[in-house]
């Protein structure tokens, strides 16, 4: 054989192996968090994304997390976004964040918008509402193992959270008339302080789009 051909049957091997074993990226997986059945079948992709950091015995773990993910945890991260953050008026976000505190295992979702002034009939049942807005609640109650994951797996749990909220985000900019914000933004996932993935949230709105008008 020619030393030409085995380079060849090398080069040809490599790529097909690395066709075969890469990792979809969590910006690839449409997790549709409202149907269980899209939901079911992106969590897959999720978890094999997850389960070559982890043990055996995590991976048991991680599917147990995410059959509570499916049972009721999505509804967390679903309601933060449908009814928590609420624009029936126009108005910019300037950015999202989703922030984990270790120290209480608490998500902070910080919505800050472009302006101290806000459009009244946005904050008509919200009090002392100003530039940020801030929602809040236990990561473990989404993924009750969490803390036993490494960092890395962490980050991703976390950019899965903030790309449910993109995704949320765009469809109802889109569809309904509760969440008009006016331009794109950026919502980011952090842990430690450290800014693990960004995603950016387009302006969907068209002249189908509903609108309420009292």
């Amino acid at each position: 054989m020619r030393k030409t051909d085995i380079i060849y049957q090398f080069k040809t091997l490599f790529k097909s192996k690395k066709k075969q074993y890469r990792l979809i990226q969590i910006k690839d997986i449409n997790f549709n968090v409202r149907d269980q059945n899209k939901l079911s079948i992106a969590l897959k992709s999720l978890f094999n994304l997850c389960s070559i950091e982890l043990d055996s015995n995590l991976q048991k773990k991680l599917k147990k997390d995410f059959e509570v993910f499916i049972e009721r945890g999505r509804w967390g991260i679903h309601n933060t976004f449908n009814g928590g953050v609420f624009l029936r008026e126009p108005e910019r976000i300037l950015k999202i964040d989703l922030e984990l505190s270790k120290v209480n295992m608490f998500i902070q979702t910080i919505i800050e918008f472009d302006s101290e002034i806000r459009n009244s009939r946005n904050t008509k049942y919200k009090k002392n509402t100003g530039k940020f807005e801030v929602f809040e609640w236990n990561i473990l109650t989404v993924f009750p193992h969490f803390s036993l994951y490494p960092k890395k797996v962490q980050g991703f749990l976390i950019s899965t959270l903030a790309k449910i909220g993109k995704e949320i985000c765009e469809n109802l900019n889109k569809n309904s008339w509760h969440l008009i914000y006016s331009h794109d933004f950026e919502i980011s996932a952090i842990l430690d302080n450290e800014v693990i993935e960004k995603f950016m949230v387009f302006y969907l709105r068209d002249e189908n789009s509903p609108v309420r008008l009292d």
